[in-house]
């Protein structure tokens, strides 16, 4: 049976988006065009799932990276292919999960001020300055 974008699964397709898995390869293992699984995963029922499993997909991509590196051999060609892979996983995750994994990120940041007002109360009266009026000041006499 051929695979159309009524007949996929969502439960089917998450799993394979959170194991790093391209787009591509998960339209071979459904055998439905690549087109169609774009269309399913664009459908608003499935895209808070799909961008949510991209989210977390970015981590196993990350890891891929990691161990592309790790066990590479130690030949220069083997390296260069490693160190050009792993570039490129850390591209894909930055692509999944751009805040977590971009080298370009915003910071936000929420400013609150607090505003108090205070009512300062000027007596009536004129305060007495102690210089200039001792001599007016029976206490002083």
């Amino acid at each position: 049976m051929k695979m159309n974008k009524h007949n996929l699964d969502i439960e089917v397709i998450i799993p394979m988006l959170i194991d790093g898995d391209s787009y591509r390869v998960i339209a071979a293992k459904l055998g439905c065009p690549l087109s169609t699984l774009y269309d399913f995963m664009k459908h608003p029922e499935h895209s808070a799932h799909v961008n949510s499993a991209l989210t977390i997909s970015a981590n196993a991509i990350a890891e891929k990276a990691e161990s592309v590196l790790i066990n590479a051999e130690g030949t220069m060609p083997e390296i260069s292919r490693a160190r050009e892979l792993a570039q490129y996983y850390k591209w894909l995750a930055a692509k999944r999960n751009p805040k977590g994994f971009s080298d370009k990120y915003s910071a936000e940041i929420d400013v609150t001020a607090t505003v108090q007002t205070f009512k300062v109360i000027v007596p009536d009266e004129d305060p007495v300055d102690d210089d200039t009026d001792d001599e007016n000041d029976p206490s002083k006499a």
